[in-house]
């Protein structure tokens, strides 16, 4: 049995989609985190198509603040330092 649902990436995804269809007028977009909000910032650009090369899907520039997380994503094995492993 699988669980079916949305997950809360695809709901962001939703948002800022929504965003841009209600607000049209707007020139930029601007995504911000602190703490566990920054952790899922973080996570939703690792695995959301929004944001790739600083636009949106809809071509809006979109801007990505992050704060504080307690932990970081990495795509390599490269660490700041030692005690990162």
């Amino acid at each position: 049995q699988s669980l079916q649902g949305v997950t809360s990436f695809e709901a962001f995804d939703t948002l800022v989609n929504w965003v841009q269809e209600n607000y049209p007028s707007i020139d930029r977009l601007v995504v911000s985190g602190f703490s566990a909000g920054g952790q899922f910032v973080l996570r939703w650009t690792m695995l959301s198509d929004e944001g790739i090369n600083g636009m949106t899907k809809r071509n809006l520039p979109l801007r990505i603040i992050i704060g504080s997380p307690s932990s970081y994503v990495y795509l390599s094995d490269e660490r700041p330092t030692k005690k990162c492993r």
